[in-house]
């Protein structure tokens, strides 16, 4: 799946300029912050991601999906260096990119994590013992696939440099805009979770948990051994995928970015 540079690179400016008024009119810091989180969250909503299944409160179903991680490296000491404004741009630029790369390739935010989020693909209700096929499975690894390489390069190729023509981060090539991208897929619990007045439909189970802890690399799309069964082989029957292990022991796959590029 392919995506157009014209339109991510008018979708990063859109968000950028966007932000860059809001923060300005917010006067940050003080109470702006509770105002930008309400403007990020409707930013979302209502132009970015399509919702999951509304349900009642404590209502839920299985699913079998994919899900990707993604997650903005060393967030917290940009933050630190940015300031509040920077930060309030810099997410508000990033995160409704993220989001809009979740729908260009098939995909549904799941849930905000901090300086991330979640998506699934090919969620696949399995509460009456259905199954997926082997195919739905490679199909919804692929869009992951595809969601995660142009997250990566939109990233560090668009959306770092755009945000320095305002001045926001660094030219350093070790503070560089990355993100890291952790893929798995299996069983997950679709369910709403939150008080009455504050609510979310969200994704728990394995795959998330595995999918988060993956996220941790500098510009690398890691998959479990499970996304790694169900990941769509080349003509010649091969997939670059380059076994490595986490400080934690947990083994996983590195995908070659460049040769599964989207952005066209």
């Amino acid at each position: 799946m392919k995506v157009s540079r014209a339109d991510l690179s008018a979708e990063i400016r859109r968000n950028c300029r966007i932000s860059t008024i809001v923060a300005d009119n917010l006067r940050l810091p003080n109470d702006g912050m509770v105002k930008a989180s309400a403007h990020l969250s409707r930013t979302l909503t209502e132009n970015y991601s399509k919702a999951l299944p509304v349900l009642e409160r404590f209502e839920g179903f299985q699913a079998f999906a994919t899900v990707l991680s993604v997650d903005l490296r060393k967030s917290s000491q940009r933050a630190v260096e940015v300031g509040a404004r920077g930060t309030y741009i810099t997410i508000h630029t990033y995160l409704p990119t993220m989001a809009w790369i979740v729908e260009k390739c098939r995909g549904t935010v799941s849930g905000l994590r901090g300086d991330g989020l979640c998506a699934v693909f090919g969620m696949f209700n399995i509460q009456n013992g259905d199954t997926p096929t082997a195919e739905h499975r490679t199909e919804s690894v692929a869009d992951a696939r595809d969601c995660a390489t142009t997250m990566v390069e939109a990233v560090e190729e668009m959306i770092g440099p755009h945000l320095l023509e305002f001045n926001i981060g660094s030219k350093s090539r070790d503070k560089r805009m990355q993100v890291g991208v952790g893929i798995d897929l299996g069983k997950v619990v679709i369910t709403t979770i939150g008080s009455e007045k504050s609510q979310e439909t969200t994704a728990y189970g394995p795959p998330v948990n595995n999918a988060c802890k993956l996220h941790d690399g500098n510009s690398e799309i890691r998959l479990t051994s499970g996304a790694r069964d169900s990941f769509p082989t080349s003509k010649n029957g091969k997939a670059n995928l380059v076994p490595r292990s986490s400080t934690s022991g947990m083994r996983y796959y590195l995908l070659s970015i460049p040769e599964y590029s989207t952005i066209e």
